[in-house]
């Protein structure tokens, strides 16, 4: 039967991966659902598989350094090619992706003059390294042979060193190189082993403005004309409420497309909402436009006990693999299967390995598919100000300015749909009014979940409806967190720019509000007795409450200051 979308991956990218049960178990679904490619995501997943012994013997680490990170290689090793056997046993392919410029510390030490005198800053420009990372990835397919595919971004602000770095080299070569062809002399290094040896290179993009990205793949097609392209379903990373990517069916690549369904940018997997949709739309998109892959991440590196399949979102990934065998497929049908299989405690850590709580009632479905379709709706009207992300990892901002840079320069739309963060000047008071009728709505309309959920009438376990009372609880808190931490931010921003007393006033009841808010999470989490997963310290975080409630009351006292949108 013909399908949709050829490659449907599912990612793993926090430490999960080295987990075994955490791997069988996912392999396990993706045999199950239409997956056919197992993605182990670690930035420096290179250097956690070779040396090179090119350029660092075993001698030289027994003899120099240490012998454990030869030990620990060793064993990566062993244990990657378990991963790769077992998942090719069950007709899955075994994918890397991980990131360049990246190495080991041992090298600057026996190779000093790939450092910048001047600065100390290890220079990216350097012709080490096409070399070095050529070496890199021939010892690579020679150590893990059941390899199918790389997945690489190159010149990320994670790599070690780039020429994107806010740090970089400055020596002449850097400042004479052109980014164009540095992108494709890493390309082109990482692309030659793997051609020898019949392996795919998929570039991935991980750039921050348009004109970076469009750099990047000019690098891809002069580098060859069989890679893969990958990009994000969105401008720069996973936002729904965000545009289609723009470059998607442009590359002239075969193309391969990314999603989330954990959550990095809709609640961090803890609390469930719903992208179904939002899945169905893009993928119609991608389908329209000649892409031939999908896949679908199911964690974070930041979050090590967190993810899917510890969590109701596990909907968005029964979502993803029915849609990337048919993007027309009824939703209604994915609801329903994922609902009879019932409800995930994400308040139990992932390592336990929870198991779905499954609902008497046959038609629980339908309560399950409304609370989260509703959820979302709550999640974005917090987690945004009108459709710009306002977090930091789904944590509150702890400064105006750390709030702004969220919004406008690190995860800004500026540069798809100029003039979008106008709509957040609160010196405009229709944008004021707008921005506080949302985050009013969210904190009303998470009042209204547990009663469409109605886990009564779902006929769920007593035990299972207290576990979601605590999660609602929890959520109410997040969602209040949210509405007051806004309004310290845009009502403090109205006031150090224009200083009138009703603004001052406005501004100061706000941090008040704020830090009444602080001490009842303080209450509830001291409460809690230490039962809950350290994810819900992150996500109330009562510490960042406090900064928040300070900065914005150095800003009153300080008019001299000004924060620029």
């Amino acid at each position: 039967m013909e399908r949709d979308f050829d490659f449907v991956g599912l990612e793993i990218h926090s430490s999960r991966m080295w987990q075994l049960a955490q791997v069988d178990r996912a392999i396990s679904f993706m045999a199950e659902n239409g997956f056919n490619a197992l993605i182990f995501h670690q930035s420096d997943m290179m250097n956690r598989l070779v040396l090179p012994e090119k350029y660092v013997t075993v001698k030289t680490m027994w003899e120099k350094f240490s012998a454990l990170r030869y030990f620990d290689i060793e064993n990566n090793q062993n244990y990657i090619n378990l991963v790769a056997r077992r998942a090719k046993r069950r007709g899955i392919g075994f994918y890397l992706n991980f990131k360049e410029i990246f190495y080991p510390d041992e090298i600057p030490e026996l190779y000093p003059f790939l450092m910048n005198p001047e600065n100390a800053v290890v220079c990216p420009s350097h012709p080490f390294w096409p070399e070095y990372i050529e070496a890199c990835v021939e010892e690579l397919c020679q150590r893990v042979p059941e390899l199918s595919g790389v997945i690489l971004s190159a010149g990320t602000h994670e790599s070690r060193t780039s020429m994107t770095r806010q740090n970089p080299c400055g020596c002449e070569r850097c400042r004479s190189m052109d980014a164009e062809q540095w992108y494709c002399n890493l390309f082109s290094a990482v692309y030659r082993p793997l051609k020898k040896h019949g392996i795919p290179l998929i570039v991935r993009d991980f750039t921050f403005t348009k004109g970076a990205q469009s750099t990047l793949l000019r690098a891809a097609e002069k580098a060859a004309p069989d890679v893969i392209v990958a990009l994000k379903n969105t401008p720069h990373d996973y936002y729904p409420p965000f545009p289609n990517n723009p470059k998607i069916g442009t590359t002239k690549h075969r193309e391969y497309v990314e999603f989330d369904t954990w959550g990095q940018f809709f609640g961090a997997g803890f609390f469930p909402v719903s992208i179904a949709e939002d899945l169905q739309q893009r993928m119609r998109f991608c389908r329209t436009k000649g892409v031939r892959g999908v896949w679908f991440r199911t964690d974070w590196e930041g979050m090590y006990e967190n993810s899917t399949f510890n969590s109701c979102n596990m909907l968005n990934l029964y979502a993803a693999g029915r849609l990337a065998q048919n993007a027309d497929a009824d939703l209604d049908s994915v609801y329903q299967m994922w609902g009879m299989r019932g409800w995930i405690d994400s308040l139990q850590s992932g390592s336990y390995l929870p198991e779905p709580s499954a609902p008497k009632n046959p038609a629980a479905w339908k309560h399950m598919r409304t609370f989260m379709q509703a959820s979302w709706q709550v999640m974005r009207k917090t987690v945004y100000v009108r459709d710009h992300w306002f977090c930091e990892d789904n944590m509150f901002p702890d400064s105006l300015d750390k709030a702004f840079k969220m919004m406008v320069k690190v995860h800004g739309r500026d540069d798809w749909e100029p003039g979008a963060s106008q709509r957040l000047d609160p010196a405009k008071e229709e944008n004021l009014l707008e921005i506080r009728r949302e985050k009013q709505q969210a904190l009303e309309q998470v009042e209204e979940l547990r009663g469409l959920l109605a886990p009564e009438e779902c006929e769920f376990s007593e035990t299972t409806i207290c576990q979601i009372d605590k999660l609602l609880a929890l959520y109410r808190q997040y969602v209040e967190i949210g509405k007051h931490s806004c309004d310290v931010v845009f009502l403090t921003l109205l006031a150090e720019r224009d200083r009138t007393e009703t603004n001052r006033f406005a501004a100061k009841q706000a941090i008040k509000a704020l830090l009444d808010v602080c001490t009842r999470t303080e209450r509830m989490l001291a409460e809690g007795d230490d039962d809950y997963p350290q994810i819900v310290y992150w996500l109330l975080n009562v510490q960042r409450m406090k900064l928040l409630a300070a900065d914005a009351e150095r800003i009153l006292q300080e008019p001299q200051e000004e924060i620029t949108l």
